[in-house]
């Protein structure tokens, strides 16, 4: 009767796979991408009150599993989704940072952008927004959320310092440099949990330094009691953010209410614009790994899987835990023969077993996760080949999107940037083919690439986005 459940909601055998086979990955990717239990925690400590360690863990693990669960039914797909780390650091530098709103209003704002998310998904504008993106600008955003979130790991180890060379021979540093050669090692001879052995045994050995020697916590970055603590204080705390927004508490609070508005939608287009983008390359890079394509060569559960993206964000508000995206590590699930959304499920599964062991997150250095952050950056950086540095429409775009995200930690101004200058290029470029200014081969090929109107339309967004700014005085 369970065997015909699965193959009834799966259609296992129909996609040439076993029940025995989606597990076995389901359980092989949880662990390869295990490691966002304690980075996830690592990078949003910054923004949330030290004591809410163990509450962004469990919350991490909830968020993980409900999208990943979600996944599996609605899309039927072997993907991975949980808080994208690109989101997390947008809460921290620019939600939190830069604009100076409370977590509790971070964690609001977030469920309302999952809302709009829902609509966007439901009406089909999210899928267009995917497909209007020019590739060499998809391959620029992911280069240069991956040079920003290696650039944290630098600063976290204490080798790179408000970008200024630090140190090599701090504890940090030292213990940081070590878990990163592991890694590089265990990946060299093909180890599948390289990153996730990594983590785990850095972290061992940092207990075993403090427990020795407890003067080396601090130097560590942890601390030198330790107390199995389990505790949850932060579901449904985002109802203490919405005051924020337009009250006397907010970062807004001397300002007038057109200038609160603003602000405020702002931010929402801030977080809707960095998950739209942030899920692009993983989840095209998936379906294309699996071959999940219909008979007319359509992409199978794109729309549903947005879907499960957009409720897992919405839920996110509640339950305390940042934007959900789809993981590249899925991939890993797929070459473990997983086709079917079962996989996912068991993934989320695990994701909850995981729980009753938070408070171990409170025992997780700096150094343990500053290697990942590291080497999930590096990885980021196999997108520079795609790119077309001979096209002068999308070289400098894709440039400028890398360089300002990297320079300023802010990836929506990098985005920002990338979406207007590709804009008044690619506009300056049919006008100069029109009056026949242009080289006529390159002329004839680019008159083939056809645009969609959501291109110019996002671009206008965020001239129309800094010129409010300016206006407002943000």
């Amino acid at each position: 009767m369970i065997k015909n459940f699965f193959e009834k909601r799966f259609h296992i055998q129909a996609r040439g796979s076993r029940i025995s086979v989606e597990v076995v990955a389901g359980i092989t990717v949880f662990f390869t991408a295990a490691y966002i239990i304690f980075l996830n925690p690592s990078i949003l400590s910054s923004a949330f009150p030290s004591e809410l360690r163990v509450s962004l863990t469990i919350a991490t693990c909830i968020g993980a599993a409900v999208s990943c669960i979600l996944c599996g039914f609605l899309a039927n797909l072997p993907l991975i989704q949980a808080s994208g780390l690109s989101l997390s650091a947008l809460f921290v530098y620019t939600i939190c940072g830069e604009y100076g709103y409370s977590w509790q209003a971070g964690l609001a704002a977030m469920l309302i952008s999952g809302i709009i998310f829902i609509i966007l998904t439901l009406t089909g504008v999210r899928e267009r927004l995917l497909n209007a993106i020019p590739r060499d600008l998809k391959n620029a955003i992911s280069i240069g959320i991956g040079l920003f979130i290696c650039a944290i790991g630098l600063e976290n180890s204490g080798i790179s310092l408000y970008g200024a060379f630090g140190s090599f021979t701090s504890p940090m540093a030292l213990m940081t440099i070590f878990g990163l050669l592991l890694i590089v090692v265990l990946t060299i001879i093909r180890f599948r949990y390289a990153i996730f052995v990594s983590l785990i045994t850095v972290t061992l050995l940092v207990i075993l330094i403090v427990y020795t020697n407890p003067n080396y916590a601090s130097k560590l970055g942890v601390s030198n009691t330790f107390s199995f603590t389990f505790d949850y204080q932060i579901f449904g705390k985002f109802t203490e953010g919405f005051g924020h927004f337009f009250g006397k508490n907010g970062p807004t609070a001397t300002q007038d209410l057109p200038a609160q508005i603003t602000l405020f939608a702002l931010l929402l287009l801030s977080i809707i614009l960095v998950n739209i983008f942030d899920t692009i390359g993983a989840l095209i890079g998936v379906i294309k790994h699996g071959n999940f394509f219909d008979q007319n060569g359509r992409a199978l559960g794109v729309k549903k899987a947005l879907l499960s993206d957009a409720i897992g964000t919405t839920l996110g508000g509640v339950f305390g835990y940042t934007p959900v995206t789809t993981f590249i590590e899925s991939n890993v699930g797929v070459a473990a023969g997983a086709r079917t959304g079962l996989a996912a499920v068991v993934t989320g599964i695990m994701f909850l077993i995981f729980i009753p062991l938070a408070p171990l997150t409170n025992l997780i250095s700096p150094a343990a996760t500053a290697p990942v952050m590291i080497v999930i950056g590096a990885s980021m950086m196999r997108y520079v080949v795609d790119i077309d540095w001979k096209d002068p429409i999308a070289a400098l775009p894709a440039f400028l999107t890398v360089v300002v995200m990297t320079v300023t930690k802010d990836i929506f101004s990098g985005i920002a940037i990338g979406f207007v200058i590709y804009t008044i290029i690619d506009l300056a470029a049919r006008i100069a083919i029109h009056f026949g200014r242009c080289d006529p081969g390159w002329a004839a090929r680019y008159q083939l690439d056809h645009r969609e109107p959501l291109l110019y339309v996002f671009g206008l967004l965020f001239i129309l986005y800094y010129s409010l700014r300016a206006g407002f005085g943000y």
